[in-house]
């Protein structure tokens, strides 16, 4: 812009003869506030005329709400190893481009501002109002449960969108909702690491997180924990965020901003071996994983967890979406519901010969190179969001 302005000053800015100070001033303003207004005119004329130049045609502008860390379109970068672990933010990449093939350009809020937007995504409920405050049309992708986010499930406010995705079955047929599955980059050459040869035993990878609602799993994946560590400490390793703190919980929650006191009056974790920089790298030297979801007894709520064990031909033993069987077929899995306490859990694991647990993980290799894969994938939802797009956006 300084050498937008620049140009203009040039042509627009002549010298003078001298002039009373009190005429200059007035020539001066007159001089800036017209250099102002083209300078303005000017610059949005660039950013018109090169999505004309790019497309042939003026494009449409969707915005996408997302957390402070993902701002500067570091959404869509692929490149960097923290904020994309594990290629997870490959669908918004892709969706990105599907959209752009259709004449509408996506960026982050910060760079396409809602409010002048044609079409913003909310990536669960925003949790500010003036978020709402936008006159293009609007998509929500509920991705928490309520577990997490109380009011992503407050229905009343579900009719302020024009089209709602959610990995919930029962809803899938029900206006203005769509369904989708968590989307998942699926791993070049993934067999190599899910036939890999397993020196491991079992595994826990995740937050140390918790929680005060009914359908929380938290506590029962720390029931896991703590049994593998009292009774068989050798076989068993944890992994994940904040395992060497401790969560305050009800009204002593707000002590969780200190660090310091959370570190001094942490559990002790024989178990923890610290943070993972790649699941698929960690998984595929165990035999066994505790797959827990975060929230059970929810239809359809299935993350990317159990598909992290498939990749890395580690045998989930899951629990949380009540018709887990619809998304995964049962020969993949071992059903944490089907044991009556860890003993016996624990003994069938142990007593599994490596053959019968290859079956397992050849069935995994099997689901993901077969069709059932197919809405899981991050191709999948970066076309399924862009449909809806297009539908309301037409030409």
């Amino acid at each position: 812009m300084l050498q937008v302005n620049e140009r203009l000053r040039k042509k627009y800015v002549h010298p003078c003869p001298e002039q009373p100070a009190e005429n200059q001033c007035k020539v001066a303003s007159k001089t800036s506030a017209r250099l102002l207004f083209l300078g303005v005119t000017y610059g949005t004329y660039l950013n018109t005329s090169l999505k004309e130049r790019h497309t042939g045609k003026h494009m449409k502008v969707a915005s996408i709400i997302v957390p402070p860390y993902l701002e500067q379109n570091r959404l869509f970068e692929l490149d960097d190893p923290i904020t994309n672990r594990d290629g997870c933010l490959l669908p918004y990449s892709l969706l990105r481009d599907e959209l752009a093939d259709m004449g509408i350009h996506l960026a982050t809020h910060d760079k396409n501002k809602p409010k002048v937007s044609d079409l913003v995504i909310y990536n669960d409920y925003p949790r500010r109002k003036s978020d709402l405050s936008v006159a293009g049309r609007k998509i929500l992708l509920l991705f928490e449960t309520e577990v997490i986010r109380p009011d992503n499930w407050i229905y009343e406010n579900h009719a302020k969108f024009d089209v709602v995705f959610t990995w919930r079955d029962d809803l899938e047929r029900i206006d203005p909702y769509r369904k989708f599955n968590f989307p998942n980059r699926i791993p070049e050459n993934f067999e190599r690491w899910a036939r890999s040869t397993k020196e491991r035993f079992c595994v826990v990878i995740s937050g140390n997180k918790s929680a005060s609602h009914p359908l929380e799993l938290y506590s029962e994946r720390l029931k896991a924990i703590r049994w593998f560590e009292r009774y068989h400490p050798d076989h068993f390793d944890l992994f994940g965020i904040g395992w060497d703190l401790h969560n305050f919980s009800g009204f002593l929650r707000p002590l969780n901003r200190l660090h310091v006191l959370r570190r001094l009056v942490a559990e002790n974790r024989p178990s923890y071996r610290g943070r993972v920089h790649s699941k698929i790298e960690v998984l595929s030297q165990y035999k066994f994983s505790i797959c827990y979801e975060n929230a059970g007894g929810v239809q359809g709520y299935v993350t990317e967890k159990m598909l992290d064990c498939l990749f890395s031909g580690c045998v989930p033993i899951y629990l949380g979406a009540t018709n887990i069987s619809r998304h995964f077929p049962r020969d993949c899995f071992i059903d944490k519901n089907s044991f009556p306490d860890y003993e016996a859990l624990f003994d069938y694991m142990e007593s599994m010969n490596e053959s019968e647990r290859q079956r397992f993980v050849e069935a995994g290799i099997d689901f993901v190179r077969g069709p059932g894969m197919v809405q899981d994938s991050a191709e999948f939802f970066a076309k399924s969001v862009s449909s809806a797009a297009t539908s309301l956006l037409p030409e």
